[in-house]
């Protein structure tokens, strides 16, 4: 017997009522408005729901359309098109383009809408940001953030790296509160991964305002390491269980397989570090890194475009796509 779940969801002061029945999501979001200060609370990725995500796939899609990154209205579901439209925000951001809205991807779009208020003179001063360019795979650097706060208060400080990973138990993403660091403006961070990354400061004034700022660093591997590269798949689509193996370079004896954003781990390497192969996995659990606080989780993989890449020592690889077929996946 079918289940039929009706929630209401209140985004900008106007209501979408979203109906989730057998795994589709119908949502009448006419309303939601596109454009001003869109804040969102919960990760999402392909398959997510605003029954999931309390609106916030129709508020997502009603900002990307109303910044003509997507060419349809809300719909309440995370899908193929909702994922070529966040790909191309991030690559016009300089963001890494793998379609899943994380801790940067949320704090860009609330900087571009929600922090800077012409009409607000009491909002900290945000002097300057004293920040690295480049470091290595967990090699320790130092941000400094100079603000003022114009009312004569304290100011209170908070960051999001980018690298975070949290989660809750219902498949839908969230993440925590910001760390918030009291009357200091110096952070230290390691990343324990390649990529280019946007860590985003938040300095918050004694009135409750805020400013942000942000610089993006470039984290490489180690001297003379190799990071890992996908050139291709085979197959690229398949139900659960399937064997796929990925052709490439940088494979080292030991990798982990990041299938849907969750871990296959301990992969070995064949023909010389140039190809590995996994079976598609049923479920995921949190890619939980070294220093990272995750929730105990396992994530039931959906059908439909889902997204590939490769890790070990030496970084994580560019990430390609494959096709899980709903017709395959075994319940």
């Amino acid at each position: 017997m079918k289940r039929y779940i009706i929630s209401g969801v209140f985004c900008f002061g106007l209501m979408a009522v979203s109906f989730i029945s057998g795994g589709f999501s119908l949502v009448s979001a006419d309303n939601v408005q596109p454009y001003g200060c869109v804040t969102l609370n919960y990760n999402m990725r392909y398959g997510s729901r605003d029954g999931y995500t309390n609106g916030e796939v129709s508020r997502l899609q009603a900002y990307l359309n109303g910044k003509g990154y997507l060419s349809v209205g809300p719909t309440g579901y995370f899908g193929s098109m909702t994922l070529s439209a966040v790909q191309r925000f991030q690559r016009e951001n300089n963001l890494y383009s793998a379609g899943y809205v994380g801790p940067q991807t949320r704090a860009l779009i609330v900087g571009i809408g929600c922090v800077v208020n012409q009409n607000n003179q009491n909002q900290p001063v945000i002097n300057g940001l004293d920040s690295p360019t480049t470091l290595n795979v967990d090699q320790s650097g130092t941000w400094t953030v100079h603000a003022t706060d114009v009312t004569g208060g304290g100011l209170s400080y908070g960051v999001v790296w980018g690298d975070e990973v949290y989660s809750n138990m219902m498949g839908a993403y969230s993440v925590t509160a910001q760390q918030i660091y009291n009357q200091t403006s110096t952070f230290t961070h390691a990343y324990h991964s390649v990529g280019v990354f946007t860590p985003t400061f938040t300095v918050r004034g004694s009135n409750g305002q805020s400013a942000q700022t942000s610089a993006s660093i470039n984290v490489n591997g180690s001297v003379n390491s190799q990071v890992p590269a996908i050139n291709s798949v085979s197959p690229t689509s398949g139900g659960i269980g399937s064997q796929v193996t990925i052709y490439g370079s940088g494979f080292q004896q030991t990798n982990t397989v990041l299938f849907s954003g969750g871990p296959v781990n301990n992969v070995s390497s064949s023909n010389n570090g140039t190809s590995l192969s996994f079976s598609v996995p049923g479920s995921v659990g949190a890619d939980c890194q070294p220093g990272m606080m995750c929730a105990m989780y396992m994530r039931i993989i959906s059908p439909g475009v889902n997204t590939i890449a490769v890790r070990n020592l030496n970084g994580t690889s560019n990430v390609v796509t494959f096709v899980v077929l709903a017709s395959q996946i075994q319940l």
